[in-house]
């Protein structure tokens, strides 16, 4: 699914559980001659996906073509040659090397679905825009679609600690805002408190070294980072803290950024408020 389609049902989407660790390992492991690639691979890898997984690919390791798609719904064939001795093993189960996962998912569910899980890769396990490119030119076939993906490849950043900042990040750079001249990511600020010890707070999107953007995630006040009341609280603390200092804040959460509520906001902000770079 693709486009307009694909937001329409962004909503909906997220409030359907998908496919769980346990299960993507049950389904996989009924085509023991198959390794996973594709969302459930790197759920496999413990890399994010933008969208519930809802089936599992499959690449045959004798490289054969698929014939007739399994009677599981929740299973597809993918066809197409890839590097056998780069299988590797997650969870238990047989996987494809991870730049092979990017370049299915790419391919298959979108650029934006490839992102997640490869910045999230380069965030969390340091690994560089230089590796990848490697990777994608060493490993993979040269199959229709290749320089497109080599192309995500080149925009993805090592900055964004979730999927919620990477499709920020992607909607912001992309929209080409005519005012916005320097974008910034994970900018250390340094405040006092009000016991006055000195603090510091890293702000995930800063333009024209004034606008600082804040991507609100549902993970933040859901219990991962403890008491849920007690992270709002302090983040509101923590954004008087950096609004004391002369910068502007913008918080924004998934449904901003994909109705292109954020693009909107920055592009008054930014009008309303010009400021040298």
């Amino acid at each position: 699914m693709r486009g307009n389609d694909r937001k329409q049902n962004r909503q909906q989407n997220r409030k359907q559980k998908g496919l769980s660790l346990g299960e993507i390992r049950d389904i996989a492991a009924a085509f023991p001659r198959a390794a996973v690639t594709g969302p459930a691979a790197a759920r496999l890898m413990g890399l994010p996906t933008l969208e519930w997984v809802e089936a599992v690919d499959l690449r045959y390791l004798s490289g054969a073509k698929p014939g007739k798609q399994p009677k599981d719904p929740r299973v597809v064939y993918r066809s197409g040659s890839f590097r056998k001795d780069l299988v590797e093993e997650h969870n238990g189960v047989l996987t494809v090397h991870p730049i092979q996962v990017f370049f299915d998912i790419y391919r298959y569910y979108g650029r934006l679905d490839a992102l997640v899980p490869m910045e999230h890769l380069r965030y969390y396990r340091k690994v560089s825009q230089e590796a990848l490119l490697y990777w994608a030119r060493s490993m993979l076939p040269r199959a229709n679609g290749i320089r497109g993906f080599e192309g995500v490849v080149g925009w993805s950043a090592g900055t964004s600690q979730s999927a919620l900042e990477t499709i920020g990040r992607d909607a912001v750079l992309r929209a080409e805002i005519p005012e916005a001249h320097t974008f910034e990511f994970q900018v250390e600020v340094v405040f006092e408190d009000i016991f006055a010890q000195q603090r510091f707070a890293s702000v995930d999107m800063m333009i024209n070294g004034w606008l600082a953007v804040e991507f609100d995630g549902r993970i933040k006040s859901d219990g991962t980072y403890g008491d849920g009341v007690k992270v709002l609280l302090d983040q509101l603390d923590r954004q008087h803290e950096i609004q004391a200092l002369g910068f502007s804040v913008v918080r924004a959460g998934w449904r901003d950024v994909v109705s292109g509520k954020l693009v909107r906001d920055l592009r008054r902000l930014l009008r309303a408020q010009p400021r040298a770079a």
